[in-house]
């Protein structure tokens, strides 16, 4: 069975990427770092982060969504790295511009963006969904009231998405090799702890965020494993992530603009490997689950539709993995202790 676009008709399922199902020994003991108090008022409930590059059409819907439910309560925010935007997408920023905060950077960074979006929050929990999604009715009230104890330190939304076949991966802490994959016993239904995010649908504790140092912006190009390294970092601090079925949102998965992009790009490629090996570098799982997770990321790269539709590009993808490797690792030899709070002197406020 595959999903239909409509919302009202579409089957709920929690989506997880392969190469996300990761055992959480792979989290090493995370050691806290001293960095300050975050002094920012947080009079707000929450704050909705959307950070978006090149879907003026899709962010424009998504927005409305959001706006149809606004409360004084909360606020949206809109951190904007596309280049130039259209006279439609100027006139509609003109229409709303007292009805939520947008703000352009002259950098594409997706983690950065998030950074910039924490930084100008000004509500207890920060909430971060994509830029083509629609809400469900009480969406940022159900995130708010899924952090029923101190020790839930974020939340995952359940994630409707229709262009996927119905398998429901396990995120729970005691199960996350692969046969979580193979075994389908997640329960979607059900509230419970896991031990990932997905930027899709996800939110923390803005305190917890300046605690653990925000988004890595070392995850580069589309910022693959922002998200999942995000997570990961709360739960090395001693929080627990909630699944909350009940703060769903559909995933329209748009194929294109934002972190998504047409065509076998080797330099992508690179980047590809380059973050998730960065990922590895950064938390130093055991022998056991860093060959797990090399294996799964070195063929992930053979199975893009791109590669089988050009098998003479094969051979490619092995220098690729090596040289995001190289990369990595560089990196991983000095990791920034925060990225909080973001500077912002290279962000173009449009509206107020």
């Amino acid at each position: 069975m595959r999903y239909s676009r409509g919302v009202a008709d579409a089957t709920p399922r929690d989506i997880f990427r392969l190469s996300d199902l990761f055992p959480v020994s792979f989290i090493r003991p995370y050691r806290k770092v001293a960095m300050g108090s975050d002094s920012a008022a947080t009079a707000l409930s929450a704050s909705v982060v959307i950070m978006t590059n090149e879907r003026e059409d899709d962010l424009k819907r998504s927005v409305t969504a959001l706006l149809a439910q606004a409360d004084p309560s909360w606020e949206l925010i809109v951190v904007d790295d596309t280049p130039v935007l259209s006279p439609a997408m100027e006139a509609f920023l003109a229409e709303n511009s007292t009805r939520f905060r947008y703000v352009r950077l002259t950098t594409k960074n997706l983690p950065r963006a998030g950074n910039v979006g924490i930084t100008l929050a000004r509500g207890r929990i920060v909430i971060f969904v994509d830029d083509d999604v629609i809400p469900c009715e009480g969406f940022v009230a159900r995130h708010v009231a899924a952090y029923t104890d101190p020790s839930i330190g974020g939340v995952m939304g359940r994630i409707r998405q229709h262009n996927f076949p119905e398998w429901e991966p396990d995120p729970s802490p005691r199960d996350m090799g692969f046969n979580a994959f193979w075994h389908k016993h997640f329960n979607w239904k059900t509230r419970q702890p896991i031990a990932m995010t997905r930027g899709c649908n996800m939110s923390f504790r803005r305190d917890v965020l300046f605690e653990v140092g925000g988004c890595d912006e070392q995850f580069v190009a589309e910022g693959m494993r922002w998200d999942t390294d995000l997570g990961y970092c709360v739960r090395q601090a001693g929080y627990t992530i909630m699944y909350e079925p009940d703060a769903w949102l559909e995933h329209l998965y748009v194929p294109r603009g934002g972190a998504r992009t047409r065509g076998l790009d080797l330099k992508r490629t690179e980047k590809y490997y380059q973050n998730n090996f960065y990922f590895l570098y950064k938390h130093r799982p055991p022998l056991w689950s860093a060959a797990y997770y090399t294996l799964a990321v070195f063929l992930a790269g053979y199975v893009r539709k791109e590669v089988i539709r050009q098998p003479a590009l094969l051979w490619q993808i092995p220098r690729m993995m090596c040289r995001g490797m190289r990369s990595a690792r560089r990196l991983a030899r000095d990791i920034p202790a925060t990225f909080l709070p973001a500077p912002v002197p290279d962000a173009i406020p449009v509206t107020p």
